[in-house]
């Protein structure tokens, strides 16, 4: 069941970010920081798929490379930078919001602040690792950008008969693995350094 949960929340996303896509780079930065908040609250849990424990909030984040992507093609690299520091300052307000929550003292039958705290309050050092390993987003621009500016290149000579031009789908694949691969190690080294 967690697969086709999984895999039906991933196409969703993949969906909701062609339609951002079509609206405007508004809906794009809507969409990529509704995806930010909702993968640093469920960075903390973790479900088997294929038989592989993994983080939901790990699975969904890759959908923000995608968007920064697509800013990148459609709009500016500068645009897409801009967009990867909106996400990082989303994801500090978010966490500072919920520290000082949780720091307070809760009203006499509240029954969710015990839940809040026990999901919330574990994670200071996923917090910091999912801040730092950020940086993976600039670097997919970054190799996006790099990619593309190749591809034109390519496309002056592809012109005179040589090699075709890389298209979105191969520098998205090639950037996000790239991105993602980075975030992934940065993420584990801080989140797991001496457990």
């Amino acid at each position: 069941m967690n697969e086709v949960i999984v895999i039906s929340t991933f196409v969703l996303l993949c969906f909701t970010t062609v339609y951002a896509a079509r609206y405007g780079l508004k809906h794009l930065y809507i969409l990529s920081v509704f995806i930010t908040l909702a993968s640093n609250i469920t960075i903390g849990i973790q479900v088997d798929i294929f038989g592989i424990a993994v983080s939901l909030g790990v699975i969904i984040y890759s959908i923000v490379y995608l968007v920064t992507d697509l800013v990148s093609e459609l709009y500016e690299e500068n645009e897409a930078y801009k967009l990867a520091l909106t996400n990082i300052l989303v994801q500090i307000m978010l966490w500072i919001y919920i520290f000082l929550s949780i720091q307070t003292t809760p009203s006499g039958g509240e029954v969710a602040y015990g839940a809040m705290e026990t999901l919330f309050s574990s994670t200071a050092r996923i917090t910091v690792a999912a801040l730092v390993a950020s940086l993976g987003a600039f670097a997919d621009i970054w190799f996006y950008e790099w990619l593309l500016k190749r591809s034109k290149k390519k496309s002056e000579l592809s012109n005179r008969g040589n090699k075709a031009v890389p298209r979105l789908w191969f520098r998205n694949i090639a950037s996000t693995f790239f991105g993602q691969s980075i975030n992934t190690a940065i993420f584990f080294t801080i989140a797991l350094y001496g457990v």
